[in-house]
């Protein structure tokens, strides 16, 4: 009896062991904000305005957010979620740090309940001089970012 115990015993280690190991990793989520791009001071491109949201469902690695939401826009458009057809969902982190990102979503190939009727992008490759672009406009299918349109 006392043998039996004991494999019992080591056969719950094991399988406890085994379970603890496979466990999936976290996700990490990132808050964001960004002041949205103005061509010029006469020209409200993308009508200015304050913006706030989170990236969620990354992980260690490059890989695709499971979500991106606008939770605050002062210029009052382009809240809510933007990942129902992103053309790009691409988001790199190392060690909990966020290092490259191409994110678009142009409102118009989006599905309901995702956002329709807004464009969302954010990108960390060098362009006229800036290492990080992000803006959202309330155009479905373009958003100008200085001198490009994307």
């Amino acid at each position: 009896m006392e043998i039996l115990k004991s494999t019992f015993l080591g056969l719950g280690s094991s399988v406890i062991g085994i379970t603890l190991l496979t466990m999936p990793a976290s996700a990490i989520n990132f808050s964001f904000s960004f002041e949205n791009a103005l061509e010029n001071p006469f020209d409200s491109v993308n009508s200015g305005g304050s913006v706030t949201g989170i990236i969620r469902g990354l992980e260690e690695g490059t890989g695709a957010a499971t979500s991106v939401e606008v939770l605050s826009n002062t210029a009052g458009y382009g809240l809510g979620e933007y990942v129902g057809s992103p053309v790009d969902n691409s988001w790199t982190v190392l060690d909990g740090n966020l290092v490259a990102f191409i994110f678009y979503s142009f409102g118009i190939l989006n599905t309901p309940p995702t956002v329709t009727n807004a464009t969302l992008f954010f990108e960390s490759s060098e362009s006229l001089g800036a290492s990080f672009r992000a803006g959202i406009t309330s155009s479905q299918i373009e958003i100008t970012t200085g001198y490009d349109i994307v």
